[in-house]
């Protein structure tokens, strides 16, 4: 009988599924395994180590959150924070993990910080920037951790981004 044979890029397309509606701790090698119908085998033949394929999804997602923000420019932070939201709502799993996870609260915090820096077409100070990114982190964590429909975020988002709209 012929064996399966199981890519990297399987690997890294059923962990960053996972990813998305779970959170990164929730990547280990065996339930990527059992969801992928697999044996542990391919994971460790492709990465040196849990952390390497934990880096590969993390990779991915920073790239999807540029490629989504590339050609965009935002009036304001609230603009910028409306369409974060829309980015997240169908992944649970990036809120949960920047609440969780360090390593992943450290690198998505660096790439939103760029990304706010190129597509604001006005330059908030540094500490409206800051306070933002943690707002930002605020909407992860609605999605994370709780089934909340996108139409009650907006309302819920555009009653608390009134106050600095105009930043």
């Amino acid at each position: 009988m012929r064996r399966k044979t199981i890519s990297k890029q399987q690997i890294i397309n059923i962990s960053y599924d996972i990813f998305c509606k779970k959170g990164i701790d929730y990547l280990t090698a065996r339930k990527i395994s059992n969801i992928g119908k697999f044996s542990t085998f391919p994971i460790y033949y492709n990465f040196s180590s849990i952390n390497e394929l934990h880096d590969a999804i993390i990779d991915k997602i920073l790239e999807q959150i540029n490629d989504h923000f590339q050609y965009m420019s935002f009036q304001n932070i609230a603009q910028f924070n409306f369409e974060f939201m829309e980015f997240i709502q169908d992944k649970p799993g990036i809120g949960l993990s920047f609440f969780e996870n360090r390593y992943f609260y450290q690198k998505l915090n660096q790439e939103l910080e760029k990304i706010c820096k190129i597509t604001l077409l006005e330059r908030p100070k540094a500490e409206i920037l800051d306070y933002n990114l943690s707002f930002i982190f605020s909407i992860c964590a609605y999605f994370g951790y709780t089934n909340y429909s996108s139409e009650k975020a907006h309302v819920m988002l555009q009653i608390i981004m009134n106050s600095f709209a105009t930043y």
